[in-house]
């Protein structure tokens, strides 16, 4: 990792030993690391207990670097019930609450949860309920524009997950794929 500008190298940091030490163990190498990991995560760094953590929140303070936790995560999306899983990966990619979706594209979705699409496609159906709009892209993803069912069902079959994709296949295979849904076919027509 490459420090940014006004980057603090954490052995510039007036600190106990033990502590620099337990930091650069983990590959904290700046302080501003400390923001990515949850505050359970480094609990766990070996050598750092409950009576180094004050230290630590006090130099993160001073600095103006915020060590959440995944509880704040799970209580902001509560309602939504996503598995435990996902709030880590929110917690990875800057996301504490529904307003950090704004201005947002499915596309966004589909990198924040790693590229796994039936987990992108489960997320935004459940965002999307909670009442998340997501802004548009250059392409639109099948669950933008199709149910449930009939997203799933053509993402197992023939693993397609944008409308772009369909200009990949002849008219004999779209014929077959749009009478899964007629709706499907006004969308291709379009492109």
């Amino acid at each position: 990792m490459y420090p940014l500008e006004n980057e603090i190298f954490v052995n510039d940091i007036p600190m106990l030993k033990r502590l620099q030490n337990i930091l650069m163990r983990n590959n904290v190498l700046y302080l501003s690391q400390l923001s990515i990991h949850p505050r359970k995560e480094i609990l766990k760094f070996r050598n750092l207990g409950e009576a180094t953590m004050p230290e630590l929140d006090n130099i993160c303070q001073k600095h103006d670097i915020q060590i959440c936790s995944l509880a704040s995560i799970k209580q902001a999306f509560d309602s939504c019930h996503f598995p435990v899983a996902l709030h880590t990966i929110f917690f990875q990619n800057n996301i504490f609450c529904m307003d950090d979706f704004k201005h947002k594209t499915a596309h966004d979705l589909y990198v924040i949860c790693q590229r796994d699409y039936t987990l992108t496609m489960k997320t935004y159906y459940t965002l999307k309920k909670n009442g998340v709009m997501f802004e548009g892209w250059e392409d639109k993803y099948l669950f933008e524009i199709l149910p449930k069912k009939k997203t799933f069902l053509i993402w197992q079959k023939y693993e397609i997950s944008t409308v772009s994709q369909f200009s990949d296949y002849n008219k004999e295979q779209l014929k077959e794929m749009t009478s899964l849904s007629p709706k499907l076919l006004d969308t291709i027509g379009h492109c």
